[in-house]
């Protein structure tokens, strides 16, 4: 059972990775055309330590023995980073 539940937790882990990778670079992809080269690079780190946290939490998920407190923290990146830096997701 325990198998089962990482096997649907890693999916949902796989779609956030797919979900920072399109509709959040889009947003990374617009705020840096509209703001500072400063304000610009400081998203693509976000970006970058957002696209970081998926892979460290699978990790965490099949090799170490924690609690699934860890899955929070790319679901927290996300509302964070869509909250400051992806306000317009458009493809324009």
């Amino acid at each position: 059972m325990e198998t089962l539940l990482k096997i649907t937790i890693s999916f949902f882990v796989a779609m956030g990775i797919v979900w920072t990778l399109l509709p959040c670079m889009f947003g990374l992809h617009n705020y840096r055309k509209s703001h500072s080269c400063f304000m610009g690079n400081l998203a693509w780190l976000a970006w970058v330590i957002l696209l970081l946290a998926h892979p460290f939490v699978l990790y965490l998920l099949w090799f170490m023995q924690t609690s699934y407190w860890w899955l929070l923290v790319p679901a927290f990146l996300h509302v964070l980073f869509l909250a400051i830096f992806g306000r317009d997701l458009s493809t324009n």
